[in-house]
């Protein structure tokens, strides 16, 4: 297993995120727009229209990714929740020394009392 320092954690977890939803993206619009079967062009106009027909689903498409991308986070921002998840993490590290001193301190003042109460 590779050790990854808190940061790198975090980073790789939301690039996964983003891959994840790229990916559900692209395969649900395939399922949105099964293909149909399209009878053989004979003339040229006929073959014309069917490119027509494509280039517009495609266009589609396309739109529809454009669409989800613009809601996807820049790398400024993906880099600045990375540095605001590692201050937490941080904060955390101290709350949780905080609360094993008030434990040890709590868990000595109950031995006095236990030892004090006794005759």
């Amino acid at each position: 297993m590779i050790d990854l320092t808190p940061d790198a954690s975090v980073a790789l977890i939301i690039a996964l995120a983003l891959l994840v939803l790229f990916a559900g993206v692209i395969i649900g619009s395939r399922r949105q727009a099964a293909p149909t079967p399209q009878a053989t062009p004979t003339s040229t106009n006929d073959r014309l229209a069917a490119v027509e027909n494509r280039m517009l689903e495609v266009e589609q498409k396309l739109n529809k990714i454009s669409v989800e991308v613009q809601h996807l986070p820049t790398a400024e921002t993906v880099a600045a929740m990375a540095v605001k998840i590692a201050d937490i993490g941080g904060d955390v590290k101290a709350l949780h020394t905080s609360v094993l001193a008030t434990n040890r301190l709590v868990e000595r003042i109950d031995q006095w009392l236990l030892t004090k109460g006794t005759p």
